[in-house]
């Protein structure tokens, strides 16, 4: 890896043994992302500070850290989780002989969940248009799929069924294509892909320069696709929809000018080379995108608003009797853990409770290994831990996030390393 661990275990020796104010391993929160690496971390700790004792044998401060060591919080997020909610429940309101799931028993029971939704489904008239949207005649495990990917990504957000309203939300609030989210996103593709044609015809233009015949031949065929480009940019920024989408389909490409003599020339095939990448672009992507006109968008948000609106139906339907199931077995998922400890750290107005401030005092040091696979949940639970992230140090390193399938949110590990000071 890229030593990201190595740093953490050392920057935790480092406070550990601090001369001036060292911090009693025993106020330690440290949160990895398996137990295998939680156990590998308690161990390297160990090891640092028994060669730390070795070489010096008379000090007794190592020897008071290295006892207190073992009653240091280490372990995933979902064990610190349960931990707590183990010992406050009572303020959770859940039960304290509470169980976690197994990866097999919540298999079954979610399909078992899923099916009943999609007993409802099959058997109501108000779901056809969800029903004839994500089935075919032969399954509708891609329905299956939706509701239950859905589910877990409504999860991994505070306030689950707010986050999930808001989403159906968008598809009423503004379906202009132009101001709406997806169209947001399109609008910015098309200005990235022209600007990169843009870049591409420039250096063409520039590489046929040092060659005058190439340059006087080239040059204006080069130009005006290169203008061509350039005012469907100025256009993504400045005009509607239809503007730029009429501007896209009618971009007109002529034959590529034969230079006598240059056959296999290389300046002469690198330019061509240049060009061909933007029109490939230009035909692959940007007429791709623009195919439906404003009218047309609006047509099929409007339709598919009422299709969202019945699988936000189907996904909650869902959770509920998922979430009954495991109540009667007095079981929860990591998804519970995270969600239960929110609410145990949050109160309505997102202001601090009792005891995520009792909490927050329990720990001097909080470390976060892996930063880059957390989700928001899990970035809140941190962040009230951590004295509003006043003591918390995170390593992570978001080329090597792989946990997606879990909701990991690698960009909010990007947002602390573009907001925090460079270390001098």
């Amino acid at each position: 890896g890229s030593g990201k661990t190595a740093v953490l275990v050392q920057r935790t020796i480092d406070f550990l043994t601090d001369k001036e104010a060292p911090v009693p391993a025993d106020k330690l929160l440290i949160v990895t992302f398996t137990r295998a690496a939680a156990s590998e971390m308690r161990a390297r700790l160990e090891k640092s500070l028994n060669k730390l004792i070795r070489e010096n044998p008379g000090n007794k401060a190592l020897k008071r850290q290295s006892i207190l060591l073992a009653q240091a919080s280490i372990g995933t997020i979902h064990s610190f989780c349960a931990d707590i909610l183990r010992e406050f429940f009572h303020v959770a309101e859940i039960s304290q002989d509470f169980k976690i799931i197994g990866d097999k028993q919540k298999f079954d029971m979610k399909n078992a969940a899923v099916a009943d939704v999609m007993d409802t489904v099959f058997s109501d008239p108000e779901y056809l248009p969800l029903v004839d949207a994500f089935t075919t005649e032969r399954n509708d495990r891609k329905l299956t799929e939706v509701i239950l990917n859905l589910y877990e990504y409504m999860c991994s957000h505070p306030s689950p069924e707010k986050w999930l309203r808001e989403k159906v939300e968008m598809y009423y609030d503004d379906i202009d294509p132009a101001h709406s989210p997806w169209g947001k996103v399109v609008l910015k593709e098309a200005g990235e892909q022209s600007e990169y044609c843009t870049a591409l015809l420039s250096s063409a233009i520039e590489i046929s320069k040092d060659d005058d015949k190439l340059f006087e031949l080239m040059g204006p065929f080069l130009n005006g696709e290169f203008e061509m480009y350039k005012g469907i940019h100025d256009s993504v920024l400045n005009d509607d929809w239809d503007t730029v989408r009429n501007k896209v389909l009618s971009m007109n490409f002529n034959r590529f000018p034969s230079v006598k003599g240059y056959k296999d020339d290389p300046l002469k095939n690198r330019i061509k080379e240049l060009r061909d990448e933007s029109k490939k672009i230009a035909d692959g992507k940007l007429k791709r995108i623009f195919k439906i006109s404003k009218e047309q968008c609006i047509k099929d948000f409007e339709k598919i608003g009422g299709i969202v609106t019945l699988l936000e139906k189907a996904v909650l339907m869902f959770s509920q009797i998922y979430n009954e199931r495991k109540s009667e077995r007095s079981f929860l998922d990591y998804n519970d853990l995270e969600q239960l400890m929110l609410k145990l750290l949050y109160n309505d107005d997102k202001s601090l409770t009792k005891s995520a401030q009792e909490l927050s005092g329990r720990f001097d040091l909080v470390m976060v290994d892996e930063y880059q696979d957390v989700n928001e949940v899990q970035d809140k639970i941190f962040t009230a831990v951590s004295r509003d992230r006043k003591n918390i140090f995170m390593v992570g390193d978001v080329k090597q996030s792989i946990y997606s399938f879990r909701r990991a949110m690698p960009d909010i590990f990007i947002g602390y390393h573009e907001s925090y000071s460079r270390y001098n």
